[in-house]
């Protein structure tokens, strides 16, 4: 059962460091799905092995996110709590413009600067770390 947080472990290593190829990559998928179809033109849509590498990525962060709901309702709810929160601020110091922790490409793309991406993986990757080794 402590090789579940290791999973973890290794798609928060996965997302530091192609954090710009998976904002990319969700911006351009966003707009495919979000493209107006024409009943009259068939679409041909062709999936890759790095298309579905980050979609399979994807997948794991929303069992993340699971994760995190089952260790709060478990006995230590510490864990589980500090998870979210630390995963959600990160998200929010990007997608609520927090002054220093986003920058915007010359294309119009925004990515969380290095440092902020830095401190927010760290510490989530500490207490994954922890309950890898059952300190927790």
């Amino acid at each position: 059962m402590h090789y579940i947080p290791l999973l973890f472990l290794c798609a928060k290593v996965f997302s530091f460091i192609y954090h710009r190829e998976l904002a990319l990559f969700l911006h351009n998928f966003r707009a495919i799905v979000e493209a107006r179809r024409s009943t009259k033109k068939v679409h041909v849509v062709f999936i890759d092995k790095t298309t579905i590498f980050f979609l399979i990525y994807f997948l794991i962060d929303i069992l993340f996110l699971f994760y995190c709901i089952w260790l709060i309702t478990g006995d230590s709810w510490e864990p589980g709590c500090m998870l979210l929160f630390l995963s959600a601020l990160e998200s929010y110091g990007v997608q609520g413009r927090i002054a220093g922790a986003y920058e915007v490409s010359p294309q119009g793309f925004i990515y969380a600067k290095i440092w902020f991406k830095y401190l927010m993986s760290a510490q989530i990757m500490f207490i994954l770390l922890q309950l890898f080794h059952g300190n927790m």
